[in-house]
C-alpha cells in the first residue's frame, strides 16, 4: 500500500514511458514499493521540456529487469547490485558512499566536468569465476551499461581496501570505456585530449588508453579515495601503502610484461616491488610479500 501522504505512482505512465512488455508491468504492479522509488528517481531527472531524461528511462528499464532477476537497485548512485554480487562485497561498495572524496557518483564528477547526472550509462555489479590467473575485475561494455564483475578466484581473501580500490578502478574505466567510445565527448579535457586522439586514431584500445589516463591523471586522485575510504574505517594507514593500492590494475600490460607508465613513475625496481608486495598483501590479506603486512580487514570470510 501507498503510504500516507504520498500519491502513488503513475502506473500507466510508467508502462508506457519505459516500453514495458506484459511481465515487466506485471511485476511492477505488484511491488509497489518499487514503482514508487522507480517513479519518484524518474521525477528527479527532468529534460529540459520537463520530460523524464532519456538516460534516467535507460536505467529505469534496466533497475526493472535486474528487480526481477533478484538485484538491488541504489538509485542515489545509480548502481546495479546484481543477485550474483556476494553480500560482503556489496558492503564495501555501499561503505563508498559514506565520505565524499570516496563517493562513487562524486569521484567520476570530478572526472567529467560536467556536475551530477552527466553519466549516460548504467553500471551493474556482480561477482564470477574469470581464473586465477586474470584480473582481479573485468569491466565489459553493452549499449549503455557497464558490467563490472568482480574475480573470486584472486580476490577471496581480499581485506576491505583493496576491494574498494578494486571498485574504484572499475568504476572509472567503466567511464573511461564509455567516454573514449562517444563519438563526441561532451566536454574534452586539455588532460584527456591525448588519450582520446590516440583512442580514435586506432593506437590503442580504449582500456590502454584508460589505463595510461589514469596512471597520468587520475592516480592521485584514486588514492585520496581509496584514503578517504580507510579513514572512514578508523584505519591508521601510512600514505605509501594508499599511493601503492592506486597502482592496482596498472602494473601490468598483460602476459607478465610491466606497465610503461609503472616504469616511467616508479624508475626504481625496489619500489616497484615493494608496491607489488602491498598490493600481493592486501589481495591476499596475509603476510609472505616482502616486509608488507596487510592494513585492511578481509571483507569476505
Amino acid at each position: 500500500m501507498p503510504m500516507v501522504g504520498i500519491a502513488p505512482a503513475p502506473f500507466n505512465k510508467i508502462a508506457l514511458s519505459l516500453g514495458l512488455d506484459f511481465a515487466q508491468q506485471q511485476w511492477l504492479e505488484a511491488n509497489c514499493e518499487q514503482k514508487n522509488d522507480l517513479y519518484q528517481f524518474l521525477n528527479a531527472h527532468l529534460d529540459e521540456d520537463g520530460d523524464w531524461r532519456e538516460d534516467a528511462k535507460d536505467f529505469a528499464r534496466e533497475a526493472v529487469d535486474s528487480w526481477m532477476d533478484g538485484a538491488e537497485v541504489d538509485f542515489e548512485e545509480k548502481i546495479i547490485y546484481d543477485e550474483e554480487l556476494l553480500d560482503c562485497q556489496k558492503t564495501v561498495l555501499e561503505a563508498l558512499k559514506e565520505t565524499p572524496e570516496s563517493r562513487i557518483s562524486e569521484i567520476l564528477n570530478d572526472f567529467s566536468g560536467e556536475g551530477p547526472e552527466s553519466r549516460n550509462y548504467d553500471w551493474k555489479v556482480t561477482t564470477g569465476n574469470l581464473g586465477v590467473t586474470k584480473e582481479n575485475a573485468r569491466t565489459e561494455y553493452g549499449d549503455n551499461l557497464a558490467i563490472t564483475t568482480v574475480n573470486i578466484d584472486r580476490m577471496a581473501s581480499a581485506t576491505d581496501i583493496k576491494l574498494a580500490a578494486t571498485f574504484i578502478h572499475e568504476s572509472i574505466d567503466a567511464w573511461l570505456g564509455f567516454y573514449f567510445n562517444q563519438e563526441e565527448p561532451k566536454n574534452i579535457y586539455d588532460e584527456y585530449v591525448e588519450y582520446y586522439n590516440a583512442y580514435i586514431n586506432k593506437e590503442a584500445s580504449a582500456n590502454n588508453m584508460g589505463h595510461n589516463a589514469m596512471a597520468d591523471v587520475f592516480r592521485n586522485r584514486i588514492k585520496n579515495a581509496i584514503k578517504a575510504y580507510g579513514e572512514s574505517k578508523g584505519y591508521v594507514i601510512n600514505d605509501s601503502v594508499y599511493e601503492a593500492l592506486a597502482w592496482g590494475g596498472l602494473t601490468e600490460i598483460g602476459d607478465g610484461l610491466v606497465h610503461p607508465k609503472f616504469l616511467e613513475y616508479v624508475p626504481n625496481a625496489n619500489t616497484r616491488s615493494q608496491i607489488l608486495n602491498i598490493l600481493n598483501a592486501e589481495r591476499h590479506n596475509q603476510l609472505g610479500f616482502g616486509n608488507a603486512v596487510p592494513k585492511g580487514q578481509q571483507a569476505c570470510n
